[in-house]
């Protein structure tokens, strides 16, 4: 997924003195209180759970039903996981997904039917996987990763079933393949990253630890390998948590990979929770407890927060669709607010529950729907009035800040990107927005090709997709560059890797600064000047929606002394785009709007290459005079 960036690079030549001493020290006073129970199964769910499965209705036996009918097409698959590689050779990350699937759902299953087929099957994936010459944990830890977290999962719960040689032979390909590498920087880097790497692999190598935490007392080296897992695993992630969520819960990397990312925070943070009746204060890192509602706001409706139309805000890596979100379900029970997975429950019944790309981990689920109040799925979702504004500034003072800020009314939906190029998963895509009003979406973010395709397209012309510096190829696809994406482009070239757009302020009929609003108005102001560094002294831009709907951009550009700045202004569309002397038409499905643009400057409306035919993007060319300052107030209003 995720790949080596330099800014991570120089984490990792780090020295470890840089832990939190705080959390080692509370985890170390707290294993010594009270040490992890000595029975299994000790993870996620009890025997007298799985009892209380068995005799289950409603909500909880849906799911146990799409459990099991998964479990049974897995047990009827006699085919040995292979040690396969993707195309670009570097990850066997579908490889250890696969034996993470069958190992975890039929360790479930074996545990609830008792049916020896399940527990054949396990048994034979446990040492499938426990023979690979590797898992792939120095070039790819994610690899690793999920591999640990399957094989742990399933020591844990078939633990009483499995031969003394079997369990032997687990730990050991747990330490060799796992818990050794994890101690070598190189490859290890996850430790310093800040964002999704952290938590799955940590996940996967505290979940595995915990599993096999105490059950060779008479080995102190594998006790002190073990404590080392989980010691490393709560500093690190404090620290990553405290980078991704805070203040207000906003998740860098964009909402698909919220759901990678928090999934396995939900995993981590419940396997010490079961384990040791503790997360050791992980849940109370500021923001986390509003995190599930940025999630929701990054759907996008027409109306209320409970009926998305099935598109997301996909700034990023991401891609525009909306999916299952189980972590949502973590943070219902975690934080007792059931109407977070109102959605959740609309797509189970519409048996869409599969579509996750991480149905692998589906049995998780059973945790936390064991514990949903029997009236939960008839509570409502928050109202307009609570969630019509969501404003993440980040923190100006780091390199990764991502401010953003999304808006919902009744009738319409703006989604504003800030943030550096820098960011993981990034795309020069500062100052961009989507915005859906009037029953229809008009302007849309990309979503990207496959990371194969993409990263075979740059090596063969001697690149890397995961270069994220200024004259890298990755900025040669439209869909990761500022010519892609409805922002400004200036005399032809990328944004500058080295600037962000901030949000500076917001607009609301609220609002105390130079924009105050007459009539129910919201959006934000930017500054985006660093990312034109050398080609224009100054760049604000202005967006918000009025009550009725309508779009205005605002663009306040000034050129350098003595250089004339070539201007493009675009906006990335689905709408059918009629592009006259006046202004551009846009139509979708029967709805049709204007786009004008009111400027001192002479304006040229255009309509700009696209790579695609999913979309059109539109826009104006203009020209900024050295040495001047111009407005362009563009605004799309519905005829």
């Amino acid at each position: 997924m995720a790949a080596l960036l330099t800014s991570v690079a120089i984490f990792a030549q780090q020295s470890l003195a840089n832990k939190n001493v705080n959390s080692i020290n509370n985890f170390v006073l707290f294993t010594e209180d009270k040490a992890v129970t000595g029975a299994h199964p000790r993870l996620f769910l009890t025997d007298s759970e799985f009892e209380i499965i068995r005799e289950k209705t409603g909500i909880s036996a849906t799911l146990n039903a799409l459990i099991m009918s998964r479990a049974e097409e897995i047990s009827a698959d006699f085919s040995p996981v292979q040690m396969v590689f993707d195309a670009s050779g570097l990850r066997m990350l579908e490889t250890s997904r696969l034996a993470l699937e069958r190992l975890l759902f039929c360790s479930y299953a074996y545990r609830l039917t008792k049916d020896r087929r399940y527990l054949d099957h396990a048994t034979f994936d446990l040492r499938t996987v426990c023979n690979f010459s590797s898992w792939n944990a120095e070039r790819h830890f994610l690899d690793a990763a999920e591999m640990a977290l399957g094989v742990g999962i399933a020591y844990d719960w078939l633990f009483d079933e499995l031969s003394d040689d079997d369990r032997s032979a687990i730990v050991s390909a747990l330490e060799r393949n796992a818990f050794d590498p994890a101690a070598d920087e190189n490859a290890a880097w996850f430790y310093w990253s800040e964002g999704n790497w952290n938590q799955v692999c940590n996940a996967g190598l505290a979940t595995a630890a915990l599993a096999i935490r105490g059950d060779a007392k008479t080995d102190e080296k594998r006790d002190s390998t073990v404590q080392r897992i989980l010691t490393d695993a709560i500093w690190s992630n404090r620290r990553t948590m405290e980078t991704i969520y805070s203040p207000e819960g906003c998740y860098a990397e964009g909402p698909n990979y919220w759901s990678y990312g928090n999934m396995f925070q939900a995993i981590l943070l419940s396997a010490f929770e079961s384990a040791t009746g503790s997360d050791h204060g992980l849940s109370s890192v500021e923001g986390f407890d509003k995190t599930a509602r940025y999630k929701q706001l990054t759907y996008r409706p027409n109306g209320n927060i409970s009926r998305p139309n099935g598109h997301i805000f996909n700034y990023s890596d991401n891609i525009d669709e909306l999916k299952p979100a189980y972590p949502l379900w973590y943070f219902a029970w975690q934080f007792g607010d059931w109407s977070l997975i109102d959605q959740e429950l609309s797509l189970l019944s519409e048996g869409k529950y599969s579509d996750s790309s991480e149905f692998r981990l589906l049995p998780l689920l059973m945790m936390y729907a064991l514990r949903m109040p029997e009236d939960a799925a008839s509570q409502q979702a928050l109202s307009d009035e609570k969630t019509k504004t969501y404003v993440n500034y980040g923190t100006q003072d780091r390199l990764d800040d991502l401010p953003l800020m999304m808006v919902k009314g009744s009738d319409f939906y703006l989604g504003i990107k800030g943030g550096s190029p820098t960011t993981n998963h990034a795309h020069m895509d500062g100052g961009s927005f989507v915005y859906d009003a009037f029953g229809k979406t008009w302007a849309i973010d990309p979503s990207r090709a496959s990371y194969t395709e993409l990263e075979k397209a740059c090596a063969e012309q001697g690149g890397d997709l995961w270069d994220m510096s200024q004259e890298s190829l990755r900025w040669q696809f439209q869909t990761m560059s500022n010519e892609g994406h409805s922002t400004i482009t200036v005399n032809g070239k990328n944004f500058n890797i080295k600037g962000k757009a901030i949000i500076t302020e917001t607009i609301s009929p609220t609002s105390e600064g130079s924009l105050k609003a007459t009539d129910d108005q919201y959006g934000a102001v930017m500054d985006l000047s660093s990312l034109y560094e050398g080609e224009l002294s100054g760049a604000e831009r202005r967006i918000w929606v009025d009550e009725n709907g309508s779009l205005t951009v605002e663009d306040c550009l000034s050129a350098l002394p003595g250089k004339n700045a070539e201007i493009r202004w675009s906006f990335v569309t689905p709408a059918n785009v009629t592009i006259s002397r006046k202004g551009i038409r846009l139509e979708n499905e029967g709805t049709m709007v204007l786009l004008r643009t009111k400027s001192k400057a002479r304006v040229s409306y255009r309509l700009f290459p696209s790579d695609s035919d999913a979309y059109s993007i539109c826009g104006f060319e203009a020209r900024v005079k050295g040495g001047e300052k111009v407005v362009f107030r563009s605004r799309l209003v519905g005829r």
